[in-house]
């Protein structure tokens, strides 16, 4: 079967990913951006009075829900950066612009560092601040629809451990209308994976397009596009369903591989396809694997400045019949005898 191969080599570090971290109005101020004005003030203590109540059990519905799809990355030191996708039905709101909050809260509790700012905070006051594990906040207009949905791109980077993810949107108010603003609402509760020591990978990303990067996005730049990684700018897919006329794309990176001398890896990845039939599953084809090693690596490449692996493929879809099918995606460390396996399903339509 043939297959672009999609590999690469990246310097990516998400230096700015993590500097969200207390309340999100003194956020702003402390960013040096521009100060809420009384409105969008208003706006944003209702949405938090919102998800106090809703926690508290005395909300009301909110007028939609929305879904999330969550990728992990690798970031620097424990952090995982995670860029999501939100969705909602078109249909579910009335007004063009919107308020965007969402807050990330740890399960085990304040971090160390936000539990000794509380503290030194309760030295000063008699109510120390709420501190989340990450929060953030945008005023923006409602993107067209893609395939019959609105979709959000945000990000947030934690260490790994168990969070509940809150998400907002919420119609800001037209001047002197009536009406009360609709409220779309994600609450979801997410384990997020340690990628800093076995041999893993990232999320296993489909995308609709892989484009180049040049420039170097700034942090704010970074949450408004979550899933540009240096020089690579993903377009995720809307979903796994794929026509037969297009390409399966996927791309993802490899992580903890053992080096060598020069700080280069001995990694080979294998693409194998499986597809579902009434009988069972049964081997459909495979693509050549991807070799990354010091013969196929820059000779610039080295692990320790930070460079890393990307992987993936662009595999044409003429060849698959209509149904369900299986990709397994087989790792292996050459170097140090480990191998891991990733699991992607995905369906073919006729059109």
């Amino acid at each position: 079967m043939r297959a672009r191969l999609f590999t690469g080599v990246a310097a990516v570090t998400f230096a700015t990913c993590a500097w969200l971290s207390g309340p999100v109005l003194a956020q702003k101020q402390e960013q040096n951006t521009p100060k809420l004005d009384k409105q969008q003030t208003q706006e944003v203590q209702a949405i938090i009075k919102y998800l106090d109540d809703m926690n508290a059990g005395k909300a009301v519905a909110p007028d939609a829900t929305l879904t999330w799809q969550p990728y992990f990355v690798k970031s620097q030191g424990d952090q995982v950066f995670v860029p999501f996708t939100a969705s909602l039905d078109p249909g579910k709101l009335n007004r063009k612009t919107v308020a965007v909050y969402f807050r990330v809260v740890d399960k085990a509790g304040a971090t160390p560092a936000a539990a000794a700012a509380d503290k030194k905070d309760d030295r000063k006051n008699d109510k120390a601040p709420v501190r989340f594990a990450f929060e953030d906040l945008i005023f923006t207009d409602v993107p067209p629809a893609q395939n019959g949905h609105i979709r959000v791109n945000r990000a947030f980077a934690v260490p790994s451990g168990d969070y509940d993810v809150y998400m907002v949107i919420r119609e800001r108010p037209a001047k002197d209308e009536k009406t009360a603003p609709k409220l779309a609402l994600l609450k979801e509760s997410v384990t997020i994976p340690n990628l800093a020591s076995e041999l893993t990978t990232s999320s296993i990303i489909l995308a609709d397009k892989i484009d180049a990067q040049q420039a170097t996005l700034s942090r704010e730049e970074q949450l408004n596009q979550p899933f540009t990684f240096g020089g690579t700018a993903i377009t995720p897919a809307a979903s796994s369903s794929f026509s037969k006329a297009g390409e399966l794309s996927l791309v993802f990176f490899l992580y903890n591989a053992a080096v060598d001398g020069t700080n280069k890896p001995n990694v080979e990845v294998g693409y194998n396809f499986h597809r579902k039939t009434a009988e069972g599953e049964k081997f459909f084809n495979k693509t050549n694997p991807q070799a990354f090693n010091p013969q196929t690596l820059p000779a610039e490449f080295d692990i320790s400045k930070g460079h890393q692996l990307i992987a993936g493929q662009s595999v044409p879809l003429s060849s698959f019949e209509p149904g369900d099918y299986r990709l397994e995606i087989t790792v292996t460390d050459k170097a140090s005898g480990k191998s891991i396996t990733r699991n992607v399903p995905f369906t073919v339509t006729a059109s």
